[in-house]
């Protein structure tokens, strides 16, 4: 798993190319963004719930 600080920059990359693929993307490719987004946040409450960045320690 990578840390917090690799994660919140691997969001933000997933949101810009979310944000590309809602312009101009298929609905299929829109529908896979949407996917990933709903993970991504799934995981980012995750971390701030148990205050984990993942890794075993």
């Amino acid at each position: 798993m990578v840390d917090d600080t690799e994660f919140d920059e691997m969001v933000d990359a997933c949101r810009k190319a979310h944000e590309a693929v809602m312009e101009c993307g298929t609905p299929e490719m829109q529908a896979f963004t949407k996917a990933l987004l709903h993970a991504l946040a799934k995981e980012a409450a995750r971390r701030a719930t148990d205050g984990s960045d993942g890794h075993d320690h």
